[in-house]
C-alpha cells in the first residue's frame, strides 16, 4: 500500500487496483512503480498536503534542491512557502522516517483552466526514488478531480 495523506488534494488513486490506475497519464505509472519498489525496501514514502509547521523545512528543500540544480536559492524569506501552505497549495513528500524530502507547489485558474505546477523539488539524495513523479502525479490527479483541463508545469 501507498500512503498518501488525503487533505485538500488527496491523491486516492494511488489506493486503486492497478489496472485502474494511471488511465489517463500512461506515463505516471512508472513514478507509481518507483514509489512502489521503495516500499516493498522498507522505505515507506509519504505525499500529503503541507502543514504551518512545515515551513523552516519546505524553504529548506526547495532552497537546497535549487541551489544544487541552479546555483542559486529558490526563495530568499519564509513569506511564498507560508503564503502556499496557508492557501492549500502545497504538497510534501515525506521519507520512511516522515522527514520532508520532497515539494510541490500549484496555483490554479478557475475549471477548466490549467492547474499550474511549480516550483517541484527534490533533496538531491533522495532524487532517482520517484518522490518527484509521486508529488506530480497526486497534482495531476487532483486537477483531473477538480475539473482542470490539463496541468502545466
Amino acid at each position: 500500500e501507498v500512503v498518501v495523506a488525503s487533505g485538500s488534494l488527496s491523491a486516492r488513486s494511488f489506493l486503486q487496483p492497478a489496472d485502474k490506475l494511471w488511465t489517463n497519464c500512461p506515463g505516471c505509472f512508472v513514478g507509481f512503480a518507483k514509489v512502489l519498489s521503495e516500499l516493498l525496501r522498507g522505505r515507506q514514502s509519504i505525499v500529503r498536503p503541507a502543514a504551518l509547521s512545515d515551513i523552516a523545512r519546505c524553504f529548506e528543500v526547495v532552497n537546497e534542491a535549487y541551489r544544487d540544480q541552479f546555483d542559486a536559492p529558490r526563495y530568499r524569506c519564509h513569506a511564498p512557502v507560508e503564503a502556499a501552505i496557508v492557501a492549500g497549495r502545497l504538497l510534501v513528500a515525506c521519507d520512511g522516517h516522515g522527514d520532508i524530502v520532497g515539494y510541490a507547489e500549484y496555483a490554479s485558474d478557475a475549471p477548466p483552466g490549467p492547474l499550474r505546477i511549480g516550483p517541484l523539488a527534490v533533496l538531491p539524495r533522495c532524487q532517482g526514488r520517484g518522490l518527484g513523479a509521486a508529488l506530480l502525479a497526486a497534482l495531476e490527479a487532483a486537477a483531473g478531480r477538480g475539473g482542470h483541463g490539463a496541468a502545466d508545469l
